[in-house]
Formats: structure tokens, sequence, C-alpha cells
């Protein structure tokens, strides 16, 4: 039995990427300057009260420089992932989109063979067929025969990209969000 975290560590990687994105967004911001201002409005509340003249509150500048390094490393590591599942999203699309063109392709293939072979039939008749004058009722029926090889295969083609058709038209490819909802 496995718990919640390791279950599925993709979905954990991008819910932890959602929110360290959140943090990098306006409203981050905001909250960020606010608890700042907040603990300088603190201080000198306390100074007030305390009456004291002068601040003990100082800012290490080593402190500070871990924080924005901090900071940027996670911002980067955020927009790496996005980018990284933006990729991925195009990438699976495109895949799905050329699996797609190459069943056209040998549907196209099919019917291209096809008429092929009808017209290298009709201008290459077998030898008993050959010396027969055209309205000769043998000759006429082999005519029919290659016809109706040729349209039972491409209607065949066709069926099958119609009910192709049917199933992109009741299961459309999904669009690559890249971070949109």
């Amino acid at each position: 039995m496995s718990d919640g975290w390791n279950a599925n560590p993709t979905s954990a990687v991008s819910a932890m990427t959602s929110v360290l994105a959140g943090l990098f967004s306006i409203s981050g911001l905001v909250a960020f300057t606010l608890g700042v201002g907040t603990v300088y409005v603190w201080n000198h509340i306390k100074i007030v009260v305390t009456k004291r003249r002068t601040p003990k509150v100082r800012i290490n500048k080593m402190w500070a420089g871990w924080v924005v390094v901090t900071l940027a490393v996670a911002f980067v590591g955020v927009k790496t992932q996005q980018t990284w599942d933006c990729q991925s999203q195009f990438a699976a699309v495109l895949k799905t989109r050329s699996e797609l063109s190459a069943q056209d392709n040998k549907l196209d293939g099919i019917e291209r063979d096809a008429l092929q072979t009808l017209v290298s039939q009709a201008l290459s008749p077998p030898p008993d067929i050959a010396p027969l004058p055209p309205d000769d009722p043998k000759r006429q029926a082999w005519g029919r025969e290659i016809t109706l090889d040729y349209f039972n295969t491409v209607q065949d083609a066709r069926n099958q990209r119609d009910a192709n058709q049917k199933e992109r038209e009741q299961h459309p490819l999904p669009e690559p969000s890249c971070g949109r909802t």
C-alpha cells in the first residue's frame, strides 16, 4: 500500500510547481511586500511602546543575499518545470497528430494502388482476354470485374476514413494548455 505522496510523483511535482508559480505572480509579490512592510510597522510599534530611540532591527546583507538567491533559483526551477510540461504536452499532441496523418496517408496509398492496378490491368489484359473485341461479353465481364474490384477497394478505404473521422469528432485532440487553465 502506498501513501499519497509517492503514488504519482508527477502530480506531486505539478502541485509544487503550481504553488511556487503562485509565489511569482502579482498576488504573490503583493503578499511578500505586505509581509515585509508589516515587519517594519511592527518594529516601529515596538519602538514607540518601549520608547527606544533606534530600532534594533538590522538587515544582514548575507541573509538578504541568500533570500534573493533562493528566490531566483526557485523562480528558474518553476519556469523550467513549466517549460518542460509545455514541451511534453506539445510532443504528445504532435505524436497523436502524426499517427492520424499516417493513417490518412495509408488510406491514400490504398486508393492510389487500386487505381494503378485498375489502369495496368485495363491496359494489359490477360492473354485469353486481349484478342477479344471490346464488345465481347467475356471481355466486358472481365472489365466489370476489375472495375468492381477497384470500386470495392476505394469504398473500403473511404469507409475506414469516415470511421476515423467519426472517432476524431467523438474524441477530439486535446490542445496543449501550457499553464493556462
